[in-house]
């Protein structure tokens, strides 16, 4: 384990520092000390296998559980838990077959800062064995009190099942039609399309977007979650997106961005803006990675990736 680099925010930690900043930790956890995590690998899968058979899991292909923060007080220290739907925390183990996605996703939704998109806050606690894994903060709840929140599959009448059968030019209209601020949520929508094809995340399917009713009753797009770069975990699937792009899943380039792009009311002003901005900030973002908590194999091989995209997009 790493124990130079914030488990967070992915900067250099100071002498005598463990795991994150004081700082990082606060916006995380609501604390400058991190909550005990009291699980080891084998039993958290265990715990896992419990809670999906009994189907309280967070929907999803990963496993997704739900974890709850217990405050601590003068005689116990705060700790996570293991609950079933109405945790204020997802928890994403490590996976035996993909035993690095924890540092992956981490890592990629800190990459989305680096462009100017607003992602889930999240960060990678150690289990008691010392494997990671991945937390973010539900962006549907405020304290106690629940956000309503729908995702793409719902705004669109279709069933889960159904989540890889649609376009981003549908999602767009739903974006227009709904949201309050909508050209706004349109771009911040072309951004995050634009960075996962660039990552390599094939996924971003119809329950990856979702819109989320704010506090005073303002619809708009939520944070982007779920980043993650399943093309280096699932190297033999040869689509490039999980929704077509101007008609396409394979063989996507920046032609069919502009016509998304268009399709979503931008300006040609704002595309350029946007592309110029993924140009400029490109190298910032695999700076970010070279911190990242993946091994070196596995930094070099994303490190690719993105660099072949980009070239593809004409970024570089």
């Amino acid at each position: 384990m790493n124990n130079s680099t914030c488990h967070i925010c992915l900067l250099p930690l100071e002498n005598g520092k463990k795991l994150y900043h004081a700082s990082c930790c606060k916006k995380l956890f609501g604390s400058t000390k991190p909550p005990n995590f009291p699980y080891a690998w084998d039993e958290l899968n265990k715990l896992a296998e419990q809670v999906i058979s009994q189907h309280i899991t967070i929907p999803g292909v990963q496993p997704k559980l739900s974890v709850h923060l217990e405050t601590g007080g003068r005689t116990r220290d705060a700790r996570l838990t293991l609950v079933g739907l109405e945790g204020g925390y997802i928890l994403k183990p490590t996976v035996a077959e993909y035993p690095e996605m924890p540092e992956l996703e981490h890592v990629t939704m800190r990459m989305a800062g680096c462009f100017g998109i607003a992602a889930a806050e999240c960060g990678l606690i150690p289990m008691e064995g010392g494997q990671l894994a991945f937390i973010t903060k539900r962006m549907d709840r405020i304290g106690n009190a629940k956000l309503h929140m729908e995702d793409m599959c719902q705004l669109t009448d279709k069933l889960t099942e159904q989540k890889y059968r649609g376009s981003t030019e549908q999602v767009g209209r739903a974006i227009l039609k709904y949201c309050d601020n909508a050209l706004f949520d349109a771009l911040r929508f072309f951004e995050t399309v634009l960075f996962s094809f660039l990552t390599g995340n094939s996924d971003m399917h119809l329950k990856n977007f979702s819109l989320l009713y704010k506090p005073g009753g303002a619809i708009g797009l939520s944070p982007a979650y779920d980043l993650l770069p399943t093309q280096l975990l699932l190297p033999e699937d040869t689509e490039e997106s999980a929704l077509t792009i101007n008609g396409r899943k394979r063989r996507i380039g920046r032609n069919d961005f502009q016509r998304l792009a268009e399709s979503l009311r931008l300006n040609e002003k704002q595309v350029l803006n946007v592309f110029s901005r993924f140009t400029t900030n490109l190298d910032e973002a695999l700076r970010l990675l070279d911190s990242g908590l993946c091994g070196l194999e596995m930094k070099a091989k994303y490190k690719s990736l993105i660099q072949e995209r980009a070239e593809h997009l004409s970024l570089t």
